[in-house]
């Protein structure tokens, strides 16, 4: 059964991914020239919501499962105590992947473990652990993934991914 969440999640998905294709441009030798969303953060520490979107970029990355080319939203609600993130990405020949033109739409959900000036969410996934950290007073929000064999994964990179969300 499909939840009202998830066809809400899978139309905002689905017009991130089509402003990633539309505004990504591949320039011969030159790989892709990105302009996909600017940073925006709507939301104060006092209000039951807060949503930031952009751009990840990386600032220290092993064998990313994040492509060049993505648009990421994340709303995170008080009352709940949950963030949810989407990321569209487009996969480019600069990419450490095996296809490169192929559209993904991944979400994860963050439980909140701090909500003030910063909220910081921690998720995880059968391989690695996830942090969210935004910073609602310097207007940062970055990413941190750990590979991990804590949850049945049999191999684990042992390097860090940190993200900064532009």
């Amino acid at each position: 059964m499909i939840s009202r969440f998830s066809i809400v999640q899978f139309g905002v998905l689905l017009a991130i991914g089509m402003n990633v294709v539309t505004t990504a441009c591949f320039w011969p030798n030159q790989g892709p020239v990105l302009r996909v969303l600017p940073l925006e953060i709507e939301g104060r520490p006092a209000d039951p919501r807060v949503t930031v979107s952009g751009q990840w970029q990386p600032q220290q990355s092993g064998m990313s499962v994040i492509t060049r080319i993505n648009a990421a939203t994340l709303t995170c609600n008080r009352p709940t105590m949950k963030c949810h993130e989407s990321i569209a990405m487009v996969t480019s020949p600069t990419d450490r992947l095996a296809t490169s033109g192929s559209l993904y739409a991944v979400l994860f959900e963050y439980d909140v473990k701090k909500w003030g000036t910063v909220i910081e969410a921690a998720g995880s996934t059968r391989a690695a652990n996830l942090t969210v950290l935004i910073d609602l007073e310097k207007k940062v929000v970055t990413r941190t993934m750990a590979e991990t064999t804590e949850r049945g994964a049999t191999t684990s990179n042992p390097s860090t991914e940190i993200w900064v969300l532009r």
